[in-house]
């Protein structure tokens, strides 16, 4: 079989991005420990590589044997590039905690793909409706991605944030060129070529970005809850603006309704980003609520083991603490202190 011009530099730009793919699982399995994030990482890369194969341009007959092998990694690579984003960009996700009524649903679902896709090679209505499903997925990653952009105090995950969703969003426009009528007066060859290109340009901007980046920049690990007052030297140009968060933090101007990274820095008379950065490298912290979460909740234990507060209603506590609402304040005491504030209370004040 003759390839075209486009057809050659398609294929061309497929292998080039296929290898860089390589090199990163190469790079992914020789790091120790192997991480629960690599792996996801490395099954979204797997399913990627199959894409890259199978939306080719050549015949599927081509691929013989492993045609439906590709066709099920590729209809699943959504799937995976969620749950890797979601490690990255959701504080404390993990496959692992999967709720166990989940899990039966997630089995049955897991075995009618292999189904579908790996025996009957994707031949029915399902395949439509999992596109459909794919881009719905697609759309909630880049939703995630730049809802948590603010809150996210780590400059290169925040980075990452925004080129993925750019990928994504450009991606799906060409979803859509693809499906509707404009996609009929264009050759496939260009449209193919169009997304080998987008495809290949997003890929070695994400190698450079990980094979440049330390591991423990990227993937989120808990809050170190280091000491707001900490005597470790800091730089020169950050010694002011620290002097001016202690004073923040002693006012108690923290328990601010609806106080984000934003408004602090405009307080405290000084830009965002040096601000984030000083919370972020300096006291330890990866995400705006985590910093903001400790302080409370370091406020909150203070009051529920103080006689003064002892008839005070736990929702009164959360409301004079800034949140919302009890449920948030309810949810962030219990990842801090293992218990609910009742509980913790209760150590104190109903003791037999």
């Amino acid at each position: 079989m003759l390839l075209t011009t486009l057809a050659l530099l398609d294929v061309a730009l497929r292998a080039a991005t296929i290898g860089q793919l390589v090199l990163l699982v190469g790079v992914g399995l020789n790091r120790k420990p192997i991480r629960e994030g690599t792996l996801l990482l490395l099954a979204a890369i797997a399913c990627g590589i199959a894409y890259l194969l199978l939306t080719a341009p050549v015949p599927d007959a081509a691929y013989g044997m492993i045609r439906n092998i590709l066709l099920l990694l590729t209809d699943a690579w959504a799937y995976a590039l969620w749950l890797a984003a979601m490690y990255f960009f959701q504080e404390g996700f993990s496959v692992r905690h999967t709720p166990i009524w989940v899990r039966p649903f997630v089995i049955v679902w897991i075995a009618w793909h292999l189904y579908f896709f790996g025996f009957r090679g994707g031949d029915g209505i399902y395949h439509q409706i999992n596109h459909g499903l794919s881009i719905l997925i697609l759309a909630h990653i880049i939703y995630t991605a730049l809802t948590g952009l603010s809150d996210d105090l780590v400059d290169k995950r925040r980075r990452l944030r925004l080129m993925l969703s750019g990928a994504l969003a450009a991606y799906g426009v060409m979803l859509a060129i693809d499906q509707l009528w404009l996609g009929r007066q264009l050759q496939s060859a260009t449209l193919s070529l169009a997304n080998a290109t987008l495809v290949f340009a997003s890929v070695t901007w994400f190698s450079v970005y990980l094979l440049r980046t330390n591991k423990g920049s990227v993937i989120p690990e808990p809050d170190s809850g280091f000491d707001t007052r900490s005597q470790t030297a800091l730089p020169h140009e950050y010694v002011n603006l620290k002097r001016a968060l202690d004073d923040f933090i002693e006012r108690g101007d923290y328990m601010q309704p609806e106080l984000d990274i934003a408004s602090m820095a405009s307080q405290l008379g000084d830009k965002e980003h040096r601000l984030r950065r000083l919370i972020n490298r300096q006291l330890g912290f990866q995400n705006f609520s985590g910093f903001l979460n400790q302080l409370r909740i370091q406020k909150a234990r203070q009051w529920l083991a103080s006689p003064q507060h002892a008839s005070t209603p736990i929702m009164n506590i959360a409301l004079d603490l800034g949140y919302g609402s009890i449920g948030p304040f309810n949810r962030a005491f219990k990842r801090s202190t293992g218990l609910t504030p009742t509980q913790y209370r209760a150590q104190f004040h109903n003791q037999p």
